[in-house]
This record gives C-alpha cells, sequence and structure tokens, in this order.
C-alpha cells in the first residue's frame, strides 16, 4: 500500500542497541541503532517533561532522539513526505516535534526566538500510526456523517474541571464535516453510555469524545483507563475493555480528551481500534482546550477542503498552529504538537 511519497519504519530497542527497519514501496533497508533503549526513553522522559503548559521546552533533547532515531534514515527522504511508524515501540514519542538544527539556536538567547527558527520534522513530514490490530476490511460506508459527546455533567461529581470550549469544539467539527444536527450532538447529562450504545445501532463516519480520560486506578474507582461519560446509578466511566466490546463502524474517532501521562493510559485509543474504526486522533500529554479545539477544526476543515488524508490534515493543523502568531505561546510545542493519528490498516 506504500507510494513513492511514504515510508514505513519499525522500530525494535534493547537496553543496549537496538534496530530500525525502513520499507519502501520497493525496498527494505536495516540500521544499527547505537543507543539503547534506557538512553531512549531518558531523552523522551526529558522532551516529554518540558510539554508541559509554562515550562520551557528542551531543545538538547529534541535533537538528540533527532540524531539517534531518525537522521540515520534521511539519505532514504529525498521523496518522502509520508511516514509510518510501526508497531508499538517509541508510541510515547510524537516524532514531529524533534528538531535537526540545534547547533544553530545556542547562540539564540530567547527561548521563544528558539523556538521559531527551529527546524522540526512535522514541517517536512506527516506522521502516522499503524496498529496491524485487525485483518477485517476498512469501513467505508456510514449511516450519518458525525455523532459527537462533549462536557458530560458528571465532571463535578468526580472532582473534575469543566471543559468550557468542548460543546462548541464539537459543533465545529460538525459543521466541518458537513453534518450539523443537535440529535448527533451529545452533551451534559444526554453524553452518556446508555445513549452512546444506542447511537452505536447505526454508524457514524466519525465520532468525538471531548471530555476528560482517567488513568488506570484513578482515585480507586477504576483499574482501566477511562472516558469519562454520564450516566445513571453512578456508571460515569467508559473503560477500555467496554470500548472494545463495542461495534464503531466508523472511519475516525477523535478523542480530544484531557490526558495525562500515566502509564496505561495509551489503551484507550488501541481499544477503539480493535472495536473497530479506521483510526483514532488522540492527545499525546495534558491539552490546552482552546488551541486543542483550534487543531481538531483545522483537521477537519483540510480534509473537507482540501480533501486531504488525516494524517496530511494533522500536520497542516500543527503547522498552521505553530504559525499562528496571535498567541506566541502556540509556537511552543506543547501546544501544536500534541495530537497524533493512528491506523489499524492502510
Amino acid at each position: 500500500s506504500l507510494d513513492d511519497q511514504s515510508i514505513m519504519l519499525s522500530y525494535n530497542l534493547a537496553e543496549d542497541s537496538g534496530k530500525l527497519i525502513a520499507q519502501t514501496s520497493s525496498k527494505t533497508f536495516f540500521f544499527h541503532i547505537e543507543d539503547g533503549s534506557s538512553v531512549i526513553q531518558a531523552n523522551i522522559s526529558t522532551l516529554r517533561s518540558s510539554m508541559d503548559l509554562g515550562s520551557a521546552f528542551n531543545f538538547e533533547a529534541a535533537h538528540n532522539l533527532y540524531e539517534i532515531l531518525f537522521k540515520p534514515i534521511e539519505p532514504l527522504l529525498s521523496d518522502v513526505k509520508n511516514i509510518y511508524l510501526y508497531g508499538s515501540d517509541l508510541e510515547n514519542l510524537p516524532f514531529g516535534v524533534l528538531l535537526s538544527n540545534y547547533s544553530e539556536l545556542e547562540d539564540i538567547s530567547s527561548d521563544y526566538e528558539k523556538l521559531l527558527q527551529s527546524h522540526w520534522l512535522i514541517e517536512s513530514y506527516s506522521f502516522a500510526r499503524i496498529f496491524p490490530l485487525s485483518n477485517n476490511r476498512l469501513n467505508s460506508e456510514y449511516d450519518h456523517k458525525f455523532l459527537g459527546l462533549a462536557n458530560p455533567d458528571s465532571f463535578k461529581i468526580l472532582g473534575l474541571p469543566s471543559l468550557p470550549n468542548a460543546e462548541e469544539e464539537i459543533r465545529q467539527i460538525a459543521l466541518a464535516s458537513k453534518s450539523y444536527s443537535q440529535n448527533s450532538l451529545l452533551t451534559n447529562s444526554n453524553a452518556s453510555k446508555k445513549n452512546l450504545r444506542a447511537k452505536l445501532s447505526e454508524s457514524y463516519e466519525r465520532v468525538v469524545f471531548s471530555t476528560h480520560s482517567l488513568p488506570p486506578n484513578w482515585n480507586g474507582i477504576t483499574s482501566e483507563s477511562s472516558l469519562v461519560l454520564s450516566d445513571e446509578m453512578g456508571d460515569y466511566l467508559l473503560t477500555a475493555t467496554e470500548i472494545v466490546n463495542m461495534d464503531f463502524r466508523s472511519d475516525m474517532i477523535v478523542l480530544s480528551s484531557c490526558n495525562t501521562e500515566i502509564k496505561g493510559s495509551d489503551s484507550l485509543y488501541k481499544a477503539f481500534l480493535v472495536a473497530g474504526t479506521n483510526s483514532v486522533m488522540y492527545s499525546n500529554w495534558e491539552l490546552e482546550t482552546l488551541s486543542a479545539s483550534k487543531i481538531t477544526d483545522k483537521v477537519f476543515k483540510s480534509m473537507l477542503f482540501d480533501d486531504a488524508p488525516k494524517h496530511i490534515a494533522l500536520q497542516n493543523a500543527s503547522i498552521q498552529l505553530m504559525n499562528d502568531y496571535s498567541n506566541r505561546d502556540y509556537a511552543h510545542p506543547g501546544f501544536w504538537g500534541n495530537f497524533s493519528i493512528a491506523y489499524r490498516n492502510l
């Protein structure tokens, strides 16, 4: 399924070294990685810590990871625009936030100027993850264009902050999906597991969850990662196991949810792939809701007006937000680099 502008990368890391398999449309290449998983994960941890909103970005860690993981394959990439990352290794690393020109930044004193002068990988390549969790054929026909769930009324009971932009976000995405119907927008008490199950008797091309996600063992309430919804009798949490046992005959699930970095939270987006959706767009760290809504809105408008594939639409949206000078904070990768795309098949 690869075309001449695409390449598939598969990383396999051991404690002291690793290997990288690069697959083009016609050839397979093997590369040795000199650094092992402990060095790489230490750099990833440092990088992710600098994604906290208001933190100074760690340019050195972003460049170290570029040197270790990406620079060796650059001779293969002269015509490549799309990079697919196969399997689970390095799934906690959004490759688009890596940078290639650290040496040129060292003499710049202002962090903001460094952000503006950095050469980010997202500017040259789109990235998507491939999790081959099902051999079933991809969904292609749908009963409806859109279903959105936002701002369930259980936040206050659970002691979670409200998401003030959530309802407007799903309305804008519904418009960009050419589908605006109040029946397709489930908010407050209507954003419930009961209503979701009833809706899934039919298929939806796009389903958006604009809510909180919780890690395993959150406050001792659930042993699994979960999405917060509303329902009767205190059944607020949609767990990964419940998702797997649902039937999502959709093209795309969007998890525009306040995420966490606690281990195990990544099982949510994989659960939707197992449940049958073609793809999932998900966040990598804690969301800032205004920029998140800008990203999702731009993604769907790029798909609508430019007919862009999902991973290219996400690349376009990230670059647009990065270059949105109405708010200088948007230059920070914590804002524009948060979302990733995962497919279950090409």
